[in-house]
């Protein structure tokens, strides 16, 4: 038992090292560092199970986690706030965007205004939040989820963005395809595009017109919503 409680530490040990190390970087569930972190406190808990811990050192010990997680929270509160505007804002436009829908989302910046979120992409799905909105039926053709065999929802065939709009993963900078292949494809209407960021993006919207425009508190803007002519 104390040998396998050692083996525990020495994981957790191994993990945080790993996620110190581990380049930002994108596999095939996604970010990998911000699921590492997870790991190393898993089995640190593993080992702190199997020790006989004095009451002394367990309030040290709680005290110390106390400490940690409200300083954690103070560092981060601020920004977290300014993002949570951020999205409240880029959602106000879904008001302008009718029943039955399908809304192409174009992102020339998946990291918001807060550099503290850069890392971890924070803005990478909020425009799919535009395809949640209660009582309405939409359809995001960013869901790249829908591409993959174990996931509950799939493109139908020949229903599938990904097949017929290059590069319009999300990720893709500059990002850049033609939603004039999906409607060909499907010989269905892309009725409106979101655009997130002001980045560059060589993505023709020839045939759509903005009518809303979205910006947070220090008046820097967040995205546009295009509707198509």
């Amino acid at each position: 038992t104390q040998k396998i409680q050692w083996a525990f530490l020495a994981m957790a040990i191994f993990l945080f090292f790993s996620y110190m190390t581990c380049p930002a970087a994108m596999g095939g569930a996604g970010q990998i560092e911000i699921r590492i972190i997870f790991l190393p406190w898993l089995f640190l808990l593993l080992f702190v199970a199997n020790y006989d811990f004095n009451v002394t050192t367990k309030n040290i010990v709680s005290g110390l986690a106390v400490v940690i997680t409200f300083s954690i929270i103070a560092i981060r509160w601020k920004p977290v706030m300014q993002i949570s505007d951020e999205v409240a804002s880029v959602m106000s436009c879904e008001n302008k965007i009718a029943n039955n829908s399908i809304i192409g989302t174009i992102h020339t910046n998946d990291y918001g205004n807060q550099n503290q979120f850069q890392p971890d992409n924070s803005m990478m799905h909020i425009t799919d939040y535009l395809g949640a909105v209660k009582g309405k039926q939409q359809l995001i053709l960013q869901n790249y989820e829908a591409d993959l065999n174990y996931f509950a929802m799939q493109w139908q065939p020949g229903y599938n963005p990904h097949e017929s709009i290059d590069g319009l993963y999300q990720g893709n900078y500059p990002p850049h395809g033609d939603f004039s292949k999906y409607e060909s494809q499907t010989g269905k209407k892309v009725n409106y595009v979101y655009v997130l960021g002001p980045g560059n993006s060589t993505v023709s919207l020839s045939n759509y017109v903005g009518i809303d425009t979205q910006y947070n508190a220090q008046q820097q803007m967040l995205g546009i919503l295009y509707k198509r002519l």
